[in-house]
């Protein structure tokens, strides 16, 4: 049984959550280590207007619930690296060259770097 719950806000439109959320949701299953409900984005906007992104209701956003569903942590829209990643690449290239290389980005990274940072927030709450 999990001990940590993952409350995620998503829409199937959004490329972000396209390319997080499974892989996050398969990291659950195979660890068995936490438990993941999603929401659209019309059933959550008290949480999205409570963890604002950038000043901005921002998906996906995955809150962290410890096993009396206790908010713990929160992560929100991508990665750090790709974070960095694109504010690098938007003084280097136009809008559309750079929303290619975010998703080769993605592609490479086949969600190795959300999952690490799902695992470590629930690591630094243990």
């Amino acid at each position: 049984q999990a001990n940590w719950h993952l409350l995620i806000v998503a829409e199937n439109w959004c490329s972000d959550a396209v390319n997080t959320i499974p892989y996050i949701v398969a990291a659950g299953e195979t660890s068995g280590r936490f438990d993941v409900r999603l929401l659209r984005k019309a059933d959550a906007d008290d949480l999205l207007e409570r963890h604002r992104l950038e000043g901005r209701a921002a998906t996906p956003l995955v809150l962290l619930l410890d096993e009396d569903f206790r908010e713990r942590g929160v992560w929100i829209e991508r990665p750090a690296a790709l974070r960095q990643f694109i504010r690098k690449g938007e003084a280097r290239y136009c809008e559309d060259d750079l929303k290619q290389r975010v998703r080769w980005w993605y592609e490479a990274d086949a969600g190795a770097s959300t999952v690490r940072e799902i695992l470590t927030l629930i690591e630094a709450r243990n």
